[in-house]
């Protein structure tokens, strides 16, 4: 797994790291679920 990108962001704001942290978790939890849920769905929707 590639390091976050708050390795790269160094700034004073400790928000902005957070931030870009979680939203990084975020992009990778929803693409998790397109890759698995998506398919299926689509599946279904095909097997009605």
């Amino acid at each position: 797994m590639p390091p976050p990108a708050t390795a790269v962001v160094k700034t004073g704001d400790e928000a902005l790291p957070r931030t870009a942290s979680v939203f990084t978790l975020a992009a990778s939890f929803v693409i998790i679920i397109g890759g698995y849920i998506w398919p299926k769905a689509r599946a279904d929707q095909r097997r009605v």
